[in-house]
Parts: structure tokens; sequence; C-alpha cells
């Protein structure tokens, strides 16, 4: 395996955040995790995919024997995919009104005289928290609402699950931790 390997990994990840800032600066989706999945999952597998196929096997990319053609092949992919799945879960922080963040910047725009708690506290309404968290689980489809209830989807009860599996194998109870 050569320098090439991660270097495509990066270039791949380089280019799916490119495509990223240029579908949010156009339009924001409104599932944006499944837009971050076509982004960083399934546009560069093809491209990766098709520049396989495509380049000449000895060229920059792959060279050697068809095994070790697919050995890099499967190693840019597994380097791209971890890249992009950190991004992929980070990326609710960034684009949510993360409470922490929310009251840094408070306190930097005080600075340097600083902040009282209780206009700290002003800042942190319910509906400013809730809302657009209620959004995000109903444009994803982790929640339906029908007469004024919010309901688990399926897909929503996985997503929990998933979770659930990990905090149980972490030792942590629900809502702790």
């Amino acid at each position: 395996m050569s320098l090439s390997v991660p270097l495509t990994g990066i270039i791949l990840f380089i280019i799916s955040l490119l495509i990223h800032v240029l579908v949010w600066r156009r339009e924001p989706p409104k599932n944006y995790m499944g837009a971050l999945v076509v982004i960083f999952i399934i546009i560069p597998t093809v491209l990766l995919s098709a520049a396989t196929f495509a380049i000449n096997r000895t060229g920059p990319i792959f060279n050697g024997p068809p095994l070790n053609v697919l050995v890099d092949f499967l190693a840019i992919l597994l380097f791209h995919y971890s890249l992009a799945g950190g991004y992929i879960l980070s990326y609710p922080a960034l684009q949510a009104n993360c409470p922490t963040l929310t009251m840094l910047l408070i306190v930097a725009r005080a600075t340097p005289k600083g902040v009282e708690r209780e206009k700290l506290q002003a800042n942190f309404n319910t509906s400013k928290m809730l809302e657009p968290r209620l959004k995000d689980l109903i444009d994803t489809d982790f929640v339906t609402i029908t007469d004024g209830r919010y309901k688990l989807t399926k897909k929503g009860g996985l997503l929990l699950g998933i979770f659930g599996f990990f905090r149980k194998l972490l030792g942590l109870t629900a809502g702790i931790g």
C-alpha cells in the first residue's frame, strides 16, 4: 500500500466536503442526515468505483496485480468512510443550537466585561431549544406528529435501539452519561 491510498481518501473527503458546502449554500436539505449519507458515502463510492475501472491499473492511484488494486480500493474507502463517519456524527452538533457553544458565544461577545448569569439564562427558553430539535426529528423521519402527539417511527426506534445497545454496553443508564 502506498501513500496514494490516504491521499486519495483525503481527496475524496475534500470533494465530499465541497459538495456539502455547495448544496447547503444553495438550500439546506430538509432531511440533512440522508443528504449527508448521499454526499459522503454514496457519491464517493461511485466516484472511486468509476475511477478504479476508468484509470489504467498501472496509473497513479492503483498499481500492481488485481488483488493489490482491490486492497487499495477497499483501504481508500475505509479511510474515507472513517473521515466521513466522524464528520457525519459531528454534524448535528455543528448545525444545532448547542447550549454550550451558545453560552460560549454569549460570554465571548461580552468580553472583556463579562456577562451576568441572568443574561445567560435569558437566552435559553424551551422553544428556542425544543422547536428546532422537534423539526429535525420530523424531517429525518424519526418521529411523526398525529393529532398533536409525537410518535416514534420504525426508523426512530431503530436509532434508539442502536444507541440503547451501546449505552448498555458502556454501562450507562438512560439519560445519564
